[in-house]
């Protein structure tokens, strides 16, 4: 037996137009799987507040009962509050979704970015220390997310580290960042700004 990934990456082809699809399938027959993907649809056009009237309805559902599922789309909700300005709602909603499908890095990740970009370094270094404790994609998250499992995480979580005052970790951490990327701006930045020497 062999075990492989398939990775697509994107080319130059521009990317299909679903929407008018995805619309009328849920006009049609509203089920989970089509809410789900029209609201999925929405965030990725920055159409935040129907993406979110869109996923309520999916979580409301009945048949709505796949937890990964469930969970992206708390995770959508929370990035579309956050895209709409509301802060509040959109970590309320981040928390729900690490508290529905809790062993996903994906949305750790999220919850550490959130953190950090809010400049909540001690939420931040919480939600890093979970993010960066799953080393295992989960066969069940099928939207994983290419930053969450590189350098990314690292160069945010010794963000975190070095400005609640854990010096020797966020060193230490940004070393692993490094590790990753040699080329990464971000951790390369970070270093000179903490006097951590680089090649």
């Amino acid at each position: 037996a062999f075990n492989f990934d398939i990775h697509h990456y994107m080319t130059n082809k521009g990317r299909p137009d679903y929407m008018p699809l995805l619309q009328l399938a849920v006009k049609e027959n509203s089920c989970p799987r089509t809410l789900f993907y029209l609201g999925r649809e929405y965030s990725f056009r920055r159409m935040h507040q129907e993406s979110i009237n869109t996923l309520m309805p999916y979580l409301e559902h009945p048949n709505a009962r796949w937890k990964a599922e469930r969970a992206n789309a708390m995770r959508i909700i929370g990035t579309s509050w956050e895209g709409l300005g509301d802060h509040d709602a959109a970590l309320s909603w981040l928390m729900r979704a690490n508290a529905e499908y809790p062993n996903v890095r994906d949305i750790w990740w999220e919850l550490l970015r959130f953190f950090h970009d809010r400049g909540d370094f001690a939420g931040g270094y919480w939600a890093a220390h979970r993010c960066l404790s799953i080393t295992k994609r989960d066969d069940q998250w099928i939207a994983h997310t290419a930053s969450a499992w590189l350098d990314e995480p690292f160069v945010l979580a010794s963000k975190c580290a070095w400005h609640t005052d854990r010096k020797d970790e966020a060193k230490r951490l940004l070393g692993q960042a490094l590790e990753l990327n040699a080329d990464s701006k971000s951790a390369r930045e970070f270093a000179l700004t903490i006097g951590l020497p680089v090649q």
